[in-house]
């Protein structure tokens, strides 16, 4: 973590005007600037930058934030990316990833990572060098049966381990590296945490190397494949973690594939790294793989700066479909649609490309399957559809997924998608669909999520105006609003599950432990720089709030609370309605008639007072 006095120090060295005026020219307009928008093609500038805000937003595209966001945005790097390039701008020292800047002293000095950097590039040199001598003809022969040729062999610097239990260990000290230095990188390793760094021994042995990147191309880990199926060990050794690498912030291939993202629209998912390398071979430039055959919420997010769209190309056997249905709950929640490449049995990207060639490839690409149809359809082949057991367990995967999407009309679709392929009723679909998003809305609403529960990151924005945006705009500008709230949002208040609705959870969780308010304010102002939200972007930086009247404030408040509210007793209306249709004694229809009818009083009343604030 970076302390909260040194993001404010670099904020406050660095003058938005001066930032945004060495990317783009700038024209003065009273007393902001004026130009034309550098995120997406216009002829008349709405693009702002306001000197007295410090802040910039485009009324045409909808991004805005402060100088950290558009160095973000611009450079495309994440936020600590984003303060790094501005403390070098400035001249300001700021340590490495989680290298102290808390109080607490370093982890890592930079010098050390720099080290390890070091380490990696000057290894996967000479691994490289391995692969084009005697010691790796094996391993050569090997690439040359896959089809690869030698521009992707640069391109993704391939190499070879020897099978040694000391070369590796022998290079790096006449290199000038320590034990300790190989054994914090992961390329040597010990038999048990006590053995002395002297006893240790190469962990990569007799493999062909794929260096790891991060996604500033600074190269971080490798991931060494077998060389023959029969061969003894798993199929793929992988660097551990370390203080240069963690696996679920890093997709293979990121850092070459970001301009074929930009120009696709899209970005392919592969399994491995010959899948991502075969797929680049066929002119898939957009190809990148997660390390490990899960799907992270983190490397969804990061994907999400490049695009909203992603194909899933994972192969065609258990694992593979396994693998992409986990995927879910990764791109859904980051606001990314998905497609699914359907292969064959046996399929591979790299098996295509080697068996069919690169046009086969691209074809299967270009033909992905919307991931719901593909989810429906996998799910029908595992379940009898002539028992209603199976029909029940379709219904149920396929709406648990539905019930993720925000959109309403896409939910309607696949509803009627549904019923139609089970032949039941529509009603009866709509009616499970709202059950399971009663349940899932009540299981996320926490105030504070414990570590391994969805966080802010893991929830979609609804494209239509949120009343948990317009409490955040006031909470943000207006301290008092922000203590309100703890009062007037009680915990059995059910606030949506988009990122603002958990963003606004954590605002008033973090006021109700007495937070100061600036720290709130900078909070958002982080998750807004990082998620790039059109609709929070326009409401903190845009003079929406400026403009309107106390009174009108006031009102927007209220009616905001009443809207909740009016929320709130809907889905608790929907859930007894489902209980009163499943009862099975006389008594329990009647209590539960009783109940739907206090719920419907307190409904009118919600409304009563909604109109009444308006008139």
């Amino acid at each position: 973590m970076i302390s909260d006095s040194l993001k404010d120090e670099i904020k406050e060295r660095c003058e938005i005007v001066e930032v945004v005026g060495s990317y783009i020219p700038l024209k003065r307009a009273g007393n902001a600037y004026k130009a034309n928008c550098p995120f997406h093609n216009e002829k008349t500038p709405s693009f702002n930058v306001s000197p007295d805000r410090q802040a910039f937003y485009c009324f045409g595209c909808g991004k805005g934030g402060d100088v950290i966001s558009f160095v973000m945005e611009i450079e495309g790097v994440d936020f600590i990316g984003g303060l790094r390039l501005l403390a070098q701008r400035h001249g300001i020292d700021i340590p490495e990833d989680g290298a102290g800047g808390d109080g607490k002293g370093p982890k890592l000095s930079r010098d050390r990572k720099d080290r390890l950097y070091q380490l990696h590039e000057k290894l996967a040199g000479w691994y490289a060098k391995n692969l084009r001598s005697e010691v790796g003809r094996d391993a050569m022969a090997y690439v040359r049966g896959r089809g690869l040729s030698d521009d992707v062999l640069v391109q993704f610097a391939l190499g070879y381990a020897p099978e040694s239990w000391d070369m590796t260990k022998n290079w790096g000290r006449q290199q000038g590296f320590s034990f300790e230095d190989m054994l914090t990188a992961g390329v040597l390793t010990v038999k048990n945490e006590n053995a002395p760094a002297s006893s240790a021994y190469d962990r990569f042995r007799n493999r062909l190397m794929f260096p790891i990147w991060n996604e500033q191309g600074r190269m971080v880990a490798f991931s060494g494949r077998a060389l023959a199926a029969e061969e003894k060990g798993a199929k793929y050794v992988n660097s551990p973690e370390t203080p240069i690498f963690e696996k679920s912030k890093i997709l293979y291939g990121l850092h070459l594939a970001r301009q074929g993202i930009k120009q696709h629209g899209a970005a392919v998912i592969c399994e491995g790294q010959i899948d991502v390398i075969a797929c680049h071979e066929a002119g898939q430039t957009n190809a990148v793989a997660p390390q490990g055959t899960a799907f992270t919420d983190r490397q969804a997010l990061l994907l999400k700066r490049y695009t909203e769209k992603i194909v899933l190309a994972f192969d065609a056997d258990k694992a593979g479909i396994n693998a992409v249905m986990r995927s879910l709950d990764s791109f859904l929640p980051a606001g990314l649609s998905a497609k699914v490449v359907v292969l064959g049995d046996g399929e591979d990207p790299d098996g295509i490309l080697r068996q069919q060639g690169a046009e086969a490839l691209q074809n299967k690409i270009q033909q992905a399957q919307d991931f719901f149809g593909f989810l429906l359809d996998t799910e029908i082949s595992r379940n009898d559809l002539t028992s209603p057991a199976g029909k029940a367990a379709v219904a149920n995967t396929f709406l648990e997924a539905v019930a993720k999407v925000n959109n309403k009309v896409e939910r309607a679709e696949y509803c009627q998608i549904l019923a139609s392929r089970l032949r039941v009723p529509q009603d009866y679909v709509f009616q499970e669909l709202r059950g399971i998003t009663y349940r899932q809305s009540r299981k996320s609403n926490t105030r504070r999520p414990e570590p391994e529960s969805p966080s802010l990151a893991d929830s979609v924005a609804t494209a239509q105006e949120e009343p948990e945006a317009v409490l955040l705009e006031l909470a943000y500008h207006n301290q008092q609003y922000a203590e309100r709230l703890v009062r007037d949002l009680p915990p059995e208040y059910i606030i949506s599950s988009s990122i603002l609705g958990l963003l606004l959870n954590e605002v008033v969780a973090d006021a109700a432990q007495g937070e100061e308010w600036d720290e709130l304010r900078n909070f958002v102002e982080e998750r807004a720089a990082t998620l790039q939200l059109p609709e929070l972007n326009k409401r903190l930086y845009s003079p929406t709030y400026a403009l309107a009247s106390e009174d009108k404030r006031e009102q927007s408040y209220q009616d905001c609370l009443l809207q909740i509210r009016a929320n709130t007793l809907n889905v608790e209306f929907q859930d007894l309605r489902e209980q009163q249709i499943q009862a099975a004694t006389e008594i329990e229809v009647k209590d539960l008639r009783q109940r739907i009818w206090d719920v419907k009083q307190k409904l009118k009343e919600v409304h009563s007072a909604r109109d009444a604030l308006r008139n």
